[in-house]
C-alpha cells in the first residue's frame, strides 16, 4: 500500500504548525521572550526550513526523474542519527547553564523549522506532478518514493 507522498507532508505539516502554536502560547503566557523576538526567530527558524527542504527536494526530484524512484541512503540516516545524537548532548549540556529564556529562543527556532520543511516539499512535490502528470507515492514502511503514472 502506497501514500501521496504530497499529501502525507502537508498532514504532517498541519500538525507540526499546531505544536508551534502550543510553543509560541506557551512563550507568550510565561512573558520569556518580547513578542519580536519569539517572532523573529520563528520567521528566521521558517526560512531556514524552506532552504534546507528546497535543496533536499530538488535532490529527490532529480533522482526520480532519472530512475522513478528515490530512497534515502544510509549514510544521510547515519547522518542525521547522529546529528540528532550531537545536538541533544549539546542542548543537555547548555540546557544546564543558561536561562529559560534563551532555551524558549531556541526551541521556538527549531520549532519553526520542522513544518516549513514538509511544507515546502510538499508543494515541491506536488508542482513537480503537475508538470509531469505522474504522482510520486511512497510505502507506508519504507523511505523509498515511486512516480506512478
Amino acid at each position: 500500500m502506497a501514500i501521496r507522498i504530497s499529501d502525507y507532508y502537508m498532514g504532517l505539516s498541519v500538525a507540526w504548525v499546531f505544536l508551534l502554536l502550543l510553543q509560541f502560547q506557551l512563550v507568550a503566557a510565561r512573558h520569556l521572550l518580547p513578542l519580536y523576538a519569539l517572532v523573529g526567530l520563528m520567521v528566521s527558524g521558517a526560512s531556514l526550513g524552506v532552504a534546507v527542504a528546497s535543496v533536499h527536494a530538488s535532490q529527490r526530484l532529480a533522482s526520480l526523474e532519472k530512475t522513478g524512484e528515490a530512497r534515502t541512503s544510509w549514510s544521510t540516516v547515519l547522518i542525521i542519527f547522529g546529528g540528532v545524537i550531537v545536538f541533544s548532548a549539546v542542548w543537555l549540556m547548555v540546557a544546564s547553564r543558561l536561562h529559560s529564556e534563551v532555551l524558549m529562543g531556541a526551541v521556538g527556532f527549531l520549532a519553526a523549522v520542522t513544518p516549513a520543511v514538509y511544507a515546502m516539499e510538499a508543494y515541491l512535490f506536488r508542482n513537480w506532478e503537475r508538470k509531469n502528470k505522474k504522482r510520486i507515492l511512497q510505502g507506508l514502511w519504507s523511505s523509498r518514493l515511486y512516480v506512478c503514472p
